[in-house]
């Protein structure tokens, strides 16, 4: 099997790629973030939506829920366990 002399050392070629690419997907993701934010805001607004159409507020008793919609929608943010 021969091999050029390009094909080794590939491991350190590649951790830099993937270095590259997660700094360019940081980017991406909070590009991407802002303008999800500002899309909301507009739905938001464009519809008259309140925290509690949003699950925000628990519809039982009208209080603030202290997981988000997350703990009422069932929806488990990353990095965090839903507490029950």
């Amino acid at each position: 099997m021969e091999q050029s002399d390009d094909a080794w050392p590939r491991y350190p070629q590649l951790m830099a790629r993937i270095r590259a690419l997660e700094a360019e997907a940081k980017v991406l993701k909070a590009r991407e973030a802002a303008e999800a934010i500002e899309w909301i805001k507009r739905a938001i607004s464009t519809h008259g939506l309140t925290a509690q159409d949003l699950g925000f507020v628990d519809h039982r008793d009208g209080q603030a829920m202290a997981s988000g919609p997350a703990g009422l929608f069932g929806v488990a943010r990353p990095g965090r366990r839903r507490s029950r």
